[in-house]
């Protein structure tokens, strides 16, 4: 059996500017989806990283950086996320 669900991420920054261009993008999610150790999906857009539950499609926390995001790294070992902008800023869950 297939569960569907669809994520509300709210509003966007600069997505029309994104899907203006989609004859080369597939997605306008620029880093990810990564899975943590629990299941949950991480996936970054321009300046936010969300956490999703993959059971109901629930945000299940967001964090929107001072700059777009260039680097989105998560380590099951220490379960932190690890976001480059112009600094490293790491998140422990």
């Amino acid at each position: 059996m297939t569960k569907t669900w669809v994520t509300d991420l709210g509003v966007i920054k600069g997505l029309i500017s994104k899907l203006g261009n989609s004859t080369t993008r597939t997605s306008f999610i620029d880093q990810g989806p990564m899975f943590t150790k629990n299941g949950d999906i991480i996936v970054g857009v321009n300046e936010m990283a969300y956490a999703i539950d993959a059971n109901n499609g629930q945000i299940k926390w967001k964090y929107e950086a001072e700059k777009k995001l260039q680097a989105l790294v998560y380590s099951p070992q220490s379960n932190s996320l690890y976001m480059g902008v112009k600094r490293v800023i790491n998140l422990s869950f």
